[in-house]
């Protein structure tokens, strides 16, 4: 995983390449908020795959169909 140093450092390069030269050091508001947006995306991205980890392991499968365990059998003890 890069380092933060080298996020931000590739956030300038990139909005002054978009941008013009020396426009991230005149506004850096816009790298934060080019840095905020690329942590959400990344939030966002960590947690679908979550979420569906979590419904790959509630999904149980019966002789042919799928169904979504019910909360109160996740709460029996099971064999």
């Amino acid at each position: 995983m890069p380092e933060p140093l080298s996020r931000l450092q590739l956030a300038r390069d990139e909005i002054n390449k978009t941008f013009g030269p020396d426009i991230a050091e005149q506004h850096p508001e816009l790298v934060i908020a080019v840095m905020n947006a690329a942590s959400s995306d990344w939030t966002a991205l960590r947690l679908g795959v979550a979420i569906e980890r979590v419904a790959e392991a509630l999904l149980v499968e019966d002789e042919e169909t799928q169904r979504i365990v019910p909360a109160r059998e996740l709460l029996r003890p099971r064999p």
